[in-house]
């Protein structure tokens, strides 16, 4: 063993203790955008007729419906939100850890990486079509989930030895 793993050995060692038996699973949940963007109007109906003024008032509303696009994203991405922290809720207690990633789509409702026991990760993909309606982001329309695992830690363990460039390489 080298010297500089042999430093490091406590560490290393407390790692694989922490992570014995666990894997990392990724999962993205994205709803039909249409069915979000009906969800969001029923929820507020005002957004449905504020469109139909300013449709009606043609082309001299042109910055009012630019507001009018501000606000419908920023009442989509509310939702969202709202959808992603309740499914956080509902699996993070079958989870070691979960680390919410930055989503890649406004009507992408999770993506996150996940900590778990590889018996966990064999019952939550049935679970989480189930989960994801409850939200009521996407109405009743079926969402499109993707779990990739199970995958090495990567999300979760980050270590170091300290590696200095080998000197005498050097020319």
């Amino acid at each position: 063993m080298s010297a500089r793993i042999a430093a490091h050995r406590p560490r290393l060692e407390e790692a694989l203790v922490r992570f014995d038996g666990l894997v990392e699973a990724g999962v993205s949940i994205h709803a039909p955008r249409a069915a979000a963007f009906a969800a969001m109007v029923k929820e507020a109906p005002d957004l449905a007729a504020r469109h139909a003024a300013l449709a009606a008032r043609g082309a001299d509303a042109h910055y009012e419906r630019i507001d009018f696009g501000r606000h419908v994203a920023e009442a989509l991405d509310r939702r969202r939100k709202r959808a992603e922290r309740h499914l956080v809720a509902a699996l993070t207690p079958r989870l070691r850890d979960l680390r919410v990633l930055t989503p890649e789509a406004d009507n992408q409702i999770l993506r996150a990486a996940m900590l778990l026991s590889p018996p966990v990760l064999k019952t939550l993909g049935a679970d989480l079509p189930a989960l994801s309606a409850k939200t009521g982001f996407a109405a009743d329309e079926k969402v499109d989930i993707a779990l990739i695992g199970p995958a090495p830690i990567y999300h979760f363990l980050s270590l170091s030895l300290d590696v200095e460039p080998d000197r005498s390489r050097a020319a």
